[in-house]
Parts: structure tokens; C-alpha cells; sequence
């Protein structure tokens, strides 16, 4: 039996994709992401003041604090930094 190009099959990802009522929600949610884009930076960027709590090891930043052997007032300004900078 031979297959008439009309007849080929399409794969179900491409028969989806090219669904005029998938098209169009596509390029619906394309604009909404593209419009909301420039807030979620925005906000994406407010979080870098959190930064070293994701870049560095916790428990490598505490054992470096507590190498230096510190006194209460070291303590003290520690906890004032991290209370100063919203971490």
C-alpha cells in the first residue's frame, strides 16, 4: 500500500503546533510574558542584596567568622550587617 503525500501522518506535536486555536494562545501568553518581563526583572534584581546567602556555603561562612576568632563586638557587627542589609 503506498502512502499519497496528502495522507502522511503527522506527528502529534506538529499537529498540535500548528492548531490555529494553539497558535493563537501561544502568541497570547508570548505578549503577557513579554509585558510582565521588565517587573519580573525588577523584582528578580531587588532579591541581589540576598545573594551570598545562594553564592557562598553557610557553614563555610561561619567557620571562616569563627577562624578569626571574634570578640562580642565582631558578633555584634555581624548580626548589625546582616540586619542592615534586609539578609
Amino acid at each position: 500500500m503506498k502512502i499519497n503525500p496528502s495522507q502522511e501522518i503527522k506527528p502529534l506535536h506538529k499537529l498540535i503546533a500548528d492548531h490555529k486555536d494553539i497558535t493563537k494562545i501561544v502568541i497570547q501568553l508570548q505578549s503577557i510574558v513579554s509585558t510582565i518581563k521588565p517587573e519580573v526583572q525588577e523584582l528578580l534584581d531587588s532579591f541581589g542584596v540576598y545573594s551570598e546567602l545562594w553564592d557562598k556555603d553557610p557553614n563555610d561562612v561561619v567557620k571562616e567568622f569563627m577562624a578569626t576568632n571574634p570578640i562580642m563586638s565582631e558578633f555584634d557587627a555581624k548580626l548589625r550587617y546582616y540586619n542592615v542589609s534586609g539578609l
